[in-house]
């Protein structure tokens, strides 16, 4: 685990990368959300079409989903927490800017921010320079000259 929260925070994220990155955790968020939610939502259906659908049955149906769903919710934090702090590390910036994600307004401009601005074209304190190909070029959607 250790191993996994140490490089999940070093090093450095190109533009490209960190809204690939995001895509395709959104990607994943959402197959994942969809295979664990189904057995709930049928469980509740279940209850309902069967006439045993009291209060007590349907809380306990909810109470086991947000127990499923909390771990799942704490690792998308953690992984979006290490994909802007390798974004600003990719700026020359602390991770700890990251924790403006907490400040309403503020997380947007800097989201807007990192996708923006580019990173630095020379090592930095948090490494070498990454691979400068443009957003379309990463996806193959265009052939480097």
């Amino acid at each position: 685990m250790e191993i996994i929260l140490n490089n999940l925070y070093k090093g450095r994220l190109s533009r490209s990368q960190f809204v690939l990155a995001i895509v395709y955790q959104i990607f994943l968020l959402t197959i994942v959300c969809l295979i664990l939610a189904l057995p709930v939502i049928l469980a509740i259906e279940a209850t309902t079409l069967l006439g045993a659908g009291d209060a007590v049955s349907q809380f306990v149906i909810a109470a086991v989903a947000i127990i499923i769903f909390l771990p799942l919710q704490a690792f998308v934090i953690a992984h979006q927490f290490g994909l802007i702090a390798r974004r600003l590390h990719d700026l020359d910036k602390s991770g700890y800017y990251s924790l403006v994600l907490f400040v309403p307004f503020l997380n947007f401009a800097l989201i807007i921010l990192l996708l923006l601005i580019p990173g630095t074209d020379s090592a930095n304190t948090y490494g070498q320079s990454l691979d400068t190909r443009r957003f379309w070029e990463v996806l193959g959607l265009r052939r480097r000259a």
